[in-house]
């Protein structure tokens, strides 16, 4: 299945997931990560580094509200970034 929203990346091909993210600094992740729901925090954070998921606790710390629009911006973001990796793999094989 091909994900069509942010969320639909908890069924999706982890290792492309994680490759995903480490694209993204911690602050575009913690803000796709504001409008998604608690699974979604939980198996993202799970597939970072230990430093990088605490330095994610920090952020979200540090960032209250923000836009709509930005949370919008960041998940449809990595979302592009992940169809495209996932696209180049299939290219490669």
């Amino acid at each position: 299945m091909v994900p069509r929203s942010f969320e639909d990346l908890l069924t999706a091909d982890t290792a492309v997931v994680q490759k995903t993210i480490a694209e993204f600094s911690i602050r575009d992740t913690v803000l796709a990560l504001k409008g998604a729901s608690p699974q979604m925090n939980e198996f993202i954070e799970g597939l970072m580094p230990k430093e990088d998921a605490a330095a994610l606790t920090d952020e979200r710390m540090r960032i209250s509200t923000v836009p709509l629009i930005q949370v919008e911006q960041a998940q449809k973001h990595i979302l592009q970034t992940y169809l495209r990796f996932l696209q180049a793999g299939k290219e490669r094989l």
